[in-house]
């Protein structure tokens, strides 16, 4: 299993074990959490138990050389051979285990799952060894941790939220897996699939192995179209919506549409108890709130299912093309769109000739139908209008200067508010002939390339891209 790029959040649980800490690794299924627990079990010698093979306390007790019966003595012994050893013991999937165990006596009755976690609790403070488990159920994690009452409330010292890889990291992937299998993909090829997976480990692997022998952007989008349509991601996905209810997936398919706030939804989704539908999606970590302004608005956490979604027909919803979904939701620019509507309060960066931008708090984020199209995005703030043009794709060229130069031309005719910045983002960098004619603009642009992206992202909490 390939370990890419997580050396911070390595460095986090590692520190944690040395100090007998209890780490709860969380995210989304496919986001990398295997790969980082077994890197940890590697560098640590530790104990690692893949739990969703755990269907009975045998199971576990194989592990060990053992034969263990009961549910209860088994998770003793496990604990009683991890102090032993000196070793931490990393639980993979730990709300597996947890929700088998608890169907079973002396659990079953008594809690079921709570049971088992409480007994979890108190065997990892008696006997202090070094506990890292993951999850995928969010769901049942908030039911265990979220409240003050809760098993395994204020139990964990350290909790990291795995987020999918940068876009230069996935693409990295998509190419060694790519030679692993026989495929000979380009660079484009490879930051495409980077885009439309959303840097999620797991989907890079089913994209990439789909792929003929020779693949470029073309072949890329031809495979994401028939993997949307009956390949991996329609099967992943339609057993997702399998489990929600009908309320929850009705919400889905309106927020990947853009309809997005309280008062839109509430106006398509007549019949629901609205409140309680957004909570549960949330809980299960489908869905995240972006404070725009005085507005709240719902955002899908995992592009390529809100892709999928657009995809599809749904009751009064007609089926997006794959190139609208991708240009809409899955490229770079549809990125940086959701990083500028995360910014909530001001934030100050500086830009690739360091130059200080001081960034105010978003109101709206428009993908630009008001205005020329081939301006990538339109953020109004309360100090004016910033105009933002991306390129991604080797360095930016200064044909994207004049695009800027004539869209804010037409912004101060047709909308007739003052800009605040014009902002050029390159993830490549700029030629050099770029950065000659951005210093002969009338125009006052600022620079970023992906270093200064990265800071904005992380100043607000946003993934890494």
């Amino acid at each position: 299993m390939l370990f890419l790029d997580r050396e911070e959040e390595l460095e986090l649980v590692r520190r944690s074990i040395r100090g007998r800490g209890r780490v709860l690794i969380k995210g989304l299924r496919g986001v990398g959490k295997t790969a980082l627990l077994r890197e940890v079990a590697r560098r640590e010698n530790g104990v690692y138990i893949d739990c969703s093979l755990i269907l009975r306390p045998k199971h576990l007790a194989a592990i060990f050389g053992k034969k263990w019966e009961d549910p209860y003595e088994t998770l003793k012994g496990v604990f009683e051979h991890a102090e032993r050893e000196g070793k931490p013991l990393l639980l993979d999937e730990f709300t597996d285990l947890l929700g088998r165990f608890g169907r079973l006596n002396p659990y079953r009755g008594v809690g079921g799952a709570f049971a088992v976690a409480s007994h979890l609790r108190g065997l990892a403070e008696e006997y202090e060894v070094p506990l890292v488990v993951t999850t995928s159920n969010l769901k049942t994690l908030h039911e265990l941790l979220e409240k003050y009452s809760r098993p395994l409330a204020r139990f964990f010292n350290l909790i990291v939220n795995l987020s999918p890889l940068d876009l230069e990291t996935a693409a990295r992937l998509a190419k060694i897996l790519a030679e692993r299998m026989g495929v000979d993909i380009d660079e484009e090829a490879a930051f495409l699939i980077a885009e439309v997976s959303g840097g999620v480990p797991g989907y890079i692997k089913p994209l990439v192995s789909v792929l003929p022998s020779k693949a470029g952007p073309e072949e890329v989008v031809e495979a994401l179209e028939r993997e949307f349509r009956e390949g991996f991601f329609a099967t992943l996905f339609d057993a997702l919506l399998r489990e929600l209810g009908s309320s929850e997936v009705e919400v889905l398919f309106l927020l990947s549409r853009g309809v997005d706030t309280f008062s839109e939804l509430k106006k398509r989704c007549m019949g629901i108890n609205l409140v309680q539908t957004l909570k549960n999606l949330k809980v299960r970590g489908l869905i995240d709130k972006v404070r725009l302004g005085r507005k709240t608005r719902y955002r899908i956490t995992d592009t390529t299912f809100s892709a999928w979604l657009a995809s599809k027909e749904f009751p009064g919803l007609g089926a997006q093309s794959i190139e609208e979904v991708k240009e809409t939701v899955l490229s770079f620019e549809a990125l940086v769109r959701e990083l500028f509507a995360r910014i909530n309060y001001w934030v100050v960066v500086t830009d690739c000739e360091t130059r200080e931008l001081r960034i105010p708090p978003v109101l709206s984020v428009d993908g630009c139908s008001t205005i020329p199209r081939e301006l990538s995005c339109l953020v109004e703030t309360a100090e004016g209008l910033m105009l933002l043009e991306t390129h991604f794709g080797g360095e930016c060229p200064p044909e994207k200067v004049d695009r800027l130069e004539r869209s804010a031309v037409v912004v101060k005719k047709v909308i007739g508010k003052p800009i605040y910045a014009a902002i050029l983002i390159s993830y490549f960098g700029f030629r050099n002939d770029t950065l000659e004619r951005v210093r002969d603009s009338p125009l006052d642009i600022y620079l970023m390339s992906k270093r200064e992206l990265r800071r904005l992202c992380r100043a607000v909490g946003y993934r890494v891209i």
